[in-house]
């Protein structure tokens, strides 16, 4: 039984029929649901009402091209259950980076510069709204790709951010979790989104995950391996009050890491996202600005199957006013 405030939102709800179920974790479930009289597909949400749980709160505030739109939302008769209504996507960036490994070929890189380009806007976006996903991964990315489309998703984990409040370290999933978060910091920031965000680059790239950690511990070594050990200083500013004895390695070069099969400005752009120290790692607006993605502005560019690409650099009123402020600043600071 589910609870409406209105007659059109209960007449709208009983129009759908539930067909499968698509996720299921600890804390959710995914239904894939079609609608009467229309061959449009969607994906019902359900998740258990907790006074702890964000989710809701977080996503009626998001209205972005590449960020999942919230279509409705309902509470079941007793409010225990949340249900939230979004537009269907069958296909995620982890099923298309599945699908290229069973084949044993790479991404063609105009996806990667696609995807990763619209990625980059949408964690800028839930930034300027100072909102932290703490979950970005690939499979958190819905895409269509037939056009190239991406919409960030899965906002269950996401908070806003409140300067010197403490948050809980034990976040985000594995593969994708930012040093500090490893170094148990409960006062971590945004940037954490932007190691995640290298994390999933690297991935496209490579077809499989850069640091694939069997625990915390296992973790921090499988990125030491790539990066060398933090100094001093880079640990303080991820934990102050850390106390993991770090083991002594050098930082491996990025085109022997690639075997020489990456540009330059890939590797750029990836060692810009994936930093020790969070405040040095890129703003993910700045980050569209990189050279990496300028094959996108070329007019003539197509998919490989034909279509045209994206709208990408449509950038509203406040995208470009933040550029704009984050610019100045860097040019403040370097004065």
């Amino acid at each position: 039984m589910f609870n409406f405030s209105t007659e059109e939102e209960f007449e709208s709800f009983t129009k759908f029929t539930a067909i499968q179920i698509i996720e299921k974790t600890n804390f959710s479930v995914i239904f894939l649901a079609n609608k009467e009289n229309s061959n449009k597909s969607y994906a019902i949400k359900r998740i258990a009402t907790d006074s702890k749980n964000r989710e809701l709160n977080v996503l009626v505030n998001l209205k972005h091209i590449n960020v999942i739109k919230l279509k409705n939302y309902f509470y079941s008769q007793e409010k225990k259950n949340l249900y939230f209504v979004f537009k269907y996507y069958p296909e995620t960036l982890k099923t298309l980076i599945q699908q290229y490994h069973i084949q044993q070929k790479r991404i063609p890189l105009i996806f990667v510069k696609i995807y990763m380009f619209q990625l980059c806007r949408a964690i800028s976006y839930i930034h300027r709204l100072q909102i932290i996903h703490r979950d970005i991964k690939p499979s958190n990315c819905l895409i269509d790709h037939q056009n190239g489309i991406l919409k960030l998703s899965d906002f269950g984990s996401a908070k806003f951010y409140v300067q010197d409040e403490e948050s809980v370290c034990y976040i985000c999933s594995r593969y994708y979790r930012a040093p500090e978060l490893i170094f148990g910091s409960k006062s971590y920031t945004q940037k954490i989104d932007i190691w995640s965000l290298g994390c999933v680059f690297a991935e496209l790239i490579l077809g499989k995950p850069i640091f694939q950690g069997e625990n915390g511990v296992d973790q921090l070594k499988k990125i030491i391996l790539i990066l060398g050990n933090p100094n001093e200083e880079e640990v303080k500013e991820m934990n102050p009050f850390s106390q993991h004895r770090i083991p002594d390695f050098k930082k491996k070069d990025w085109n022997e890491f690639f075997e020489n099969q990456v540009s330059q400005n890939a590797i750029d752009l990836l060692s810009k996202m994936l930093k020790w120290s969070p405040s040095q790692r890129i703003d993910p607006l700045i980050a569209c600005t990189h050279p990496f993605f300028d094959e996108l502005k070329n007019t003539d560019s197509k998919l490989p199957n034909g279509n045209s690409l994206p709208k990408l650099f449509d950038l509203n009123k406040e995208e470009i006013e933040t550029l704009k402020m984050i610019k100045q600043n860097e040019t403040n600071q370097n004065d």
